[in-house]
């Protein structure tokens, strides 16, 4: 689900070039969340900026803290960063569980570890290049 409440499927962006980060809008690692959504901000601007990128690409920010990283609170971390919402779409998971993009983060190589009191999320990654293709609905 995205910053407004819509549903959103890898399959929609079928042909098109996608980057995806995870985030959470309450991160007080400057190094993290704060600078990956810097740089798809820069990146949203380059894309916009380049007429033979046009309709050709899709930037996704999915939050890990599913409870509290709901979609208003979303859509304002979105318009903080200047995300255009035709082209950069900020996700949660559609119940609070964050089951949905843990499916998502082990279908990208990314794994997520829930403290058993669930008051701390951890995400880890080799961060080399996933790739993904969006022929399927597969990990939504």
């Amino acid at each position: 689900m995205n910053q407004d409440g819509r549903e959103i499927r890898f399959s929609q962006f079928h042909g098109k070039a996608i980057a995806v980060t995870f985030i959470y809008t309450r991160c007080p690692l400057p190094d993290f969340c704060i600078r990956m959504s810097t740089h798809f901000a820069a990146l949203q601007k380059a894309l916009e900026n380049d007429p033979s990128m046009n309709g050709r690409w899709h930037l996704l920010s999915i939050s890990f803290d599913a409870k509290f990283d709901r979609p208003a609170v979303l859509k304002r971390y979105a318009e903080s960063y200047g995300a255009d919402a035709a082209a950069w779409d900020f996700l949660t998971d559609p119940d609070t569980s964050g089951e949905r993009v843990r499916r998502i983060a082990d279908g990208l190589g990314c794994s997520m570890r829930t403290t058993r009191d669930s008051s701390c999320t951890t995400f880890g990654r080799s961060f080399s290049t996933a790739r993904k293709t969006c022929e399927s609905d597969e990990g939504k």
